[in-house]
């Protein structure tokens, strides 16, 4: 069985003795099918199916508890500069009046180093070349977002040229989130498709250590889809979260981009506004905390986390409803955030030798798993999808977990060809599943 060198996510919890007894119940598990073609159970009949007297799903048991099922992805091309194990931790403090906009300032009042910082230009604009020098001189990756020129021409090939000569005078590695939220600034997306193709050919002529970024606005996962530029052409994708529900809405991005690219996560946690007027430091500590440990142990595909400490309350251009997302004025968010982000998963530095070689990766499903009274049961919506079943398990009786149709481990194991193993991790009890696809 493979070996993760370190694994920090985490499926199913459950003690030494139940994994014993679930086994023996279970056997021993089947070998993978060498060819690896479409997985077809002999004999078997979906629940439900009127043919062959299915048999009846079970009543619901009160104490069914909820997991996160994570399923290996074997021979994953990996992106530039993405780390094999954990998450680049990164932030954006320019403009953070309470600590000077400065890095080293941030990071001595959390207590966090950082692998990454953000910054802004506008596409041809003036290039922060002593930012850039200063992230190099502090052993920081840049991530530069770059911005249209204006609302009328967004698209100009020499500003384009201009911009990458730029990012590419001092050849470092770089993160440049080019052209973001097409889908909220209204672009045509016939002309920004061949615009971002143009992009990844001159920043490969002009910029080679640059990897470009696709970004997504809050809200526009679905709208989005019409622009983006397809694999060839981005090498990392990027979501800017700032609601109450960013988990939530992490979710529906990584289930649409996870298997085709590393994520780079970029986000905030409000704890003061103008609509309400007050203060709720303790509730946004607590979804501080929820948002990084969900990236910790349920997204590993997220391999970038970027939080933006900006106080729009002190910006008296902004229009709308302004939030306080800065952390470094409130000592509850300060040490939420030191033990949050101070996480050993997240990585305080740049690995240079990311992304070389194909490897096995590891994808959130989008059904969860669940326990029981000692026994583990996958929803049949997973096992169709994730393991490539056609059909249910047969001779084997269905439980309704939470309203969700499920098998136990066991009966899955005697049709399907996966395996899992146990690994301790975090102070944990690991359980992977791998499915022969």
């Amino acid at each position: 069985m493979p070996t993760f060198k370190r694994t920090p996510l985490f499926l199913l919890l459950f003690c030494v003795p139940v994994l014993a007894g679930l086994l023996m119940a279970g056997g021993c598990a089947r070998e993978a099918d060498a060819a690896g073609g479409a997985i077809v159970l002999e004999e078997a009949v979906p629940v439900g199916a009127a043919q062959e007297s299915p048999l009846p799903v079970s009543e619901a048991r009160p104490d069914f508890a909820a997991y996160t099922l994570l399923l290996r992805q074997a021979d994953y091309k990996p992106a530039r500069f993405e780390p094999e194990e954990g998450c680049y931790l990164g932030a954006a403090v320019l403009s953070d009046r309470a600590i000077g906009g400065r890095m080293d300032t941030f990071e001595r009042v959390t207590g966090v180093k950082h692998a990454v910082y953000a910054n802004e230009m506008i596409l041809g604009g003036e290039y922060p070349v002593s930012w850039v020098l200063e992230c190099i001189a502090a052993g920081k990756t840049p991530c530069l977002t770059v911005n249209r020129p204006n609302a009328y021409a967004p698209f100009d090939a020499e500003l384009l040229e201009q911009t990458a000569r730029d990012i590419g005078v001092y050849n470092v590695p770089m993160f440049v989130r080019l052209m973001p939220w097409a889908a909220a600034e209204r672009y045509a997306s016939g002309e920004y498709i061949a615009f971002f193709a143009e992009a990844k050919e001159v920043f490969a002529a002009f910029a080679p250590n640059a990897v470009l970024v696709w970004s997504v606005a809050d809200g526009d996962v679905a709208a989005s889809a019409a622009f983006y530029p397809g694999d060839a052409n981005v090498e990392w994708v990027d979501i800017v979260l700032r609601s109450e529900d960013v988990v939530a809405r992490l979710a529906d991005f990584a289930a649409v981009y996870q298997r085709r690219k590393p994520i780079m996560l970029t986000t905030a946690v409000s704890h003061f506004s103008t609509a309400q007027n007050a203060y709720d430091t303790e509730a946004a500590a607590a979804r501080l905390a929820a948002l990084y440990e969900a990236v910790a142990y349920r997204y590993p595909r997220v391999k970038a986390l970027v939080y933006e400490n900006v106080n729009e309350v002190d910006d008296e251009n902004a229009a709308g409803v302004r939030h306080d997302y800065s952390l470094t004025t409130e000592d509850v968010l300060v040490k939420a955030y030191a033990k949050a982000a101070g996480d050993s998963y997240f990585l305080a530095a740049f690995a240079a030798e990311a992304g070389a070689r194909n490897r096995e990766v590891l994808i959130t499903s989008q059904y969860a798993a669940y326990g029981a009274q000692g026994l583990y049961y996958l929803p049949e919506q997973s096992i169709l999808a994730d393991l490539g079943a056609k059909k249910m398990p047969s001779g084997r009786r269905a439980v309704s977990a939470e309203g969700t149709v499920c098998y136990e481990f066991a009966a899955v194991r005697e049709n399907v060809p996966f395996d899992f193993y146990v690994e301790e991790a975090r102070g944990r009890l690991v359980l992977w599943i791998e499915a022969t696809r």
